[in-house]
């Protein structure tokens, strides 16, 4: 007997496909995603996530079509990912001072960036809470990883809104809830 509810989990799986692949060939410093994704994967299928085969089938789907792409359009994906120019970057006090002000003015306020430490080490009342300390974490690695664009542009601190501002708003329940 044929369900609909068959094809949902398919209709999910191949919209995944396609958001990811497209996020990464319009981007490829879309890549700090990849983490968050792959934490959800495991809250849902625990130490079993390395043996199935969707989340295999997605990497490689994903993986060929951004290699092929980036290989086609003879742009160097290392010279994103792997650029020595960027230990020149990481190494220098001005890269740090540059990326908080771009933070702190830009893209949190300096109130955001005050705050954000309180909710980020609030306990989370359940695992899936957690899902936002990796994407943060990961788009702190991703700020460290494309550290000569993040210098240059200050987009590229962009993908610190929507984790940070989970933690800004968690700190400010914080602070409603003792009425401050």
């Amino acid at each position: 007997k044929f369900s609909l509810v068959l094809l949902i989990p398919l209709y999910i799986f191949i919209l995944a496909i396609f958001s990811t692949t497209f996020a990464l060939l319009a981007k490829i410093t879309s890549l700090y995603i990849a983490l968050p994704i792959f934490f959800l994967f495991y809250v849902k299928y625990k130490k079993r996530v390395f043996f199935r085969w969707n989340v295999w089938l997605l990497s490689i789907i994903v993986s060929i079509a951004v290699i092929f792409w980036y290989n086609r359009s003879n742009i160097r994906m290392t010279s994103y990912i792997f650029n020595p120019e960027n230990l020149h970057y990481i190494i220098n006090p001005a890269f740090y001072k540059r990326i908080f002000e771009s933070i702190a003015f830009f893209v949190l306020t300096p109130l955001g960036l005050v705050l954000l430490p309180f909710g980020f080490l609030k306990k989370a009342e359940n695992k899936m809470l957690y899902f936002f300390h990796i994407w943060l974490i990961s788009v702190i690695l991703y700020v460290l990883l494309y550290s000569k664009h993040n210098y240059v542009h200050y987009s590229y601190q962009i993908a610190l809104v929507p984790p940070g501002s989970v933690f800004i708003g968690r700190a400010l329940a914080i602070i409603n809830e003792k009425k401050l």
